[in-house]
């Protein structure tokens, strides 16, 4: 009796382990104002089809993990409302959390999990800055666009993975 169960329950422990195992990834889309004032990521295409219908125009497009995994890390989207309207930043280090909400920013939650390093075909999302805000674009085009406004380029802030066939 007990081999038949050892028979029954190794099979189903390897299948849990295999389904668990796999990345899970989903779409993700930085888009940005027609102003160039905000950027957003989304993995939600009502989201980013509402924003596209607003004058909001997407930069690029990567997949990113709907889990944890060695390499990848929480990117956290984050809000407040200011004199001028709402104000968006993005994080990945869990340490800025605090402060970001002490700075009266409200933690949207987790977008989904990027890649903390380069790898093959991965995509770099570039943060730039001017004064307090931030913006993170991928294309050539908007990268030029910005830093012709004014904003600091800040470096590679995280990276996509390549969109892939579903």
């Amino acid at each position: 009796m007990r081999y038949l169960m050892f028979r029954l329950f190794v099979p189903v422990v390897l299948m849990f382990a295999a389904v668990r195992g796999r990345a899970e990834m989903t779409q993700a889309w930085i888009i940005e104002s027609s102003d160039f004032q905000a950027t957003i990521v989304s993995t939600n295409p009502t989201e980013k089809d509402s924003l596209v219908k607003e004058g909001w125009k997407i930069d690029g497009a990567g997949m990113i993990r709907t889990d944890w995994a060695t390499g990848a890390g929480a990117l956290h989207r984050l809000s407040r409302k200011t004199d001028k309207g709402v104000e968006r930043t993005l994080e990945t280090d869990a340490r800025q959390l605090p402060v970001l909400e002490k700075a009266g920013y409200t933690d949207e939650g987790v977008v989904g999990f990027v890649a903390d390093s380069d790898g093959p075909e991965r995509i770099p999302v570039i943060q730039f800055s001017k004064g307090t805000q931030r913006l993170w674009v991928i294309s050539k085009e908007s990268q030029a666009k910005i830093q012709q406004e004014g904003w600091s380029r800040q470096g590679i802030h995280f990276w996509l993975w390549p969109v892939t066939a579903k």
